[in-house]
C-alpha cells in the first residue's frame, strides 16, 4: 500500500509569506488565539508551496523580531489609510529595513514601500526615509528582490 501524500489547507488562518534575511517563509497566524506559525519555503512549483519547520530558535527569533511591526496602517497625503504587511526585512549597509506590501489591492503586483527599522525586539519603530536614502535603498531592494516592485517617490 503506497502512502499518499496529503494536501493541507488551512481556511482560517491568514498567510503572509515574506522574506527575513535570505530566508523565504510562510507565516500562518489565526487572530482568535493570537497563534503564529513560521515555516521555510523550500520550494514553489505549480502553485504549491514545500515547506520546511526552521526550528523553533530561528522561528522565536524572527518572531520576537517582526510581531510588532509586520501589519502596519499608512496614513497616505489624501488621508486615505492604507493596510500594509511587512514582505522583506533586510539589512543594507548597517541599517535594517523593511519592504512593505499594500494588503488590501486589486492590482497582480501590489506597490511596495520602504522603511528604516530602528530600535531593539521587540520595541522596534519604523522610521520614514527621506528622498536620498529611499532612492539608495529601493536600488538595493530591486537588486535584491527583482521580482517585486517598489513605489517610486516623485520628485
Amino acid at each position: 500500500m503506497a502512502w499518499v501524500q496529503p494536501t493541507l489547507a488551512f481556511p482560517k488562518a491568514e498567510q503572509y509569506a515574506f522574506l527575513y534575511e535570505n530566508a523565504h517563509l510562510l507565516m500562518l497566524s489565526w487572530e482568535r488565539d493570537n497563534a503564529k506559525f513560521l515555516f521555510l519555503i523550500v520550494d514553489q512549483k505549480d502553485g504549491e508551496l514545500v515547506l520546511d519547520y526552521p526550528g523553533e530558535r530561528f522561528t522565536n527569533t524572527v518572531l520576537d523580531t517582526i510581531e510588532n511591526i509586520f501589519l502596519i496602517q499608512v496614513q497616505e497625503e489624501s488621508g486615505e489609510a492604507k493596510r500594509y504587511a511587512l514582505g522583506s526585512y533586510f539589512v543594507a549597509g548597517s541599517r535594517r529595513y523593511g519592504a512593505y506590501y499594500e494588503r488590501e489591492t486589486e492590482s497582480e503586483e501590489p506597490n511596495v514601500v520602504l522603511f528604516r527599522i530602528e530600535g531593539e525586539a521587540p520595541d522596534l519603530s519604523l522610521e520614514v526615509l527621506d528622498e536620498d536614502e529611499y532612492q539608495e535603498v529601493a536600488q538595493i531592494f530591486v537588486e535584491q528582490h527583482n521580482e517585486l516592485h517598489v513605489s517610486q517617490r516623485d520628485s
